[in-house]
């Protein structure tokens, strides 16, 4: 679901240690490296253990809410949290950006403003870069 436009941000530039700024849904920019990691941590935490994903969102949503259980410490396992209990902005915002809804009804979108002129590729580059990462993977 996400993986394409996700990936599709990771350019050749990124092969020589520079990056790319990508315009998230809620209007703060990332590096492209950073959404790629995070998300693929965010999908798999998603998957594995849903209520531990839904407490993540609401830390993010509320930096007040105290997080049921072990979820705490599974969202430090899977390096979406830090050691010393916070969330990094990138993080959160990439989580703000790609968590909708809520309650049963919370899904995982892409975080992708795809709207953003930070980083229009045509649809040529957008399948190579496609299919780079995958050869990478």
């Amino acid at each position: 679901m996400f993986r394409r436009s996700v990936y599709s941000h990771l350019t050749s530039a990124s092969e020589t240690k520079d990056f790319v700024m990508v315009e998230l849904k809620n209007k703060t920019t990332v590096p492209d490296f950073v959404i790629a990691v995070t998300m693929m941590s965010l999908d798999a935490l998603f998957n594995k253990d849903p209520i531990a994903f839904y407490e993540l969102v609401q830390k993010c949503r509320n930096p007040k809410h105290e997080m049921f259980g072990n979820t705490l410490e599974i969202g430090k396992k899977w390096g979406l949290i830090t050691y010393d209990g916070r969330i990094h902005d990138y993080t959160k915002n990439i989580i703000l950006s790609a968590a909708n809804g809520d309650g049963f009804d919370m899904r995982l979108d892409s975080p992708i403003n795809q709207n953003s002129s930070l980083e229009k590729n045509s649809d040529q580059e957008l399948e190579a870069n496609k299919h780079e990462i995958r050869a990478k993977l």
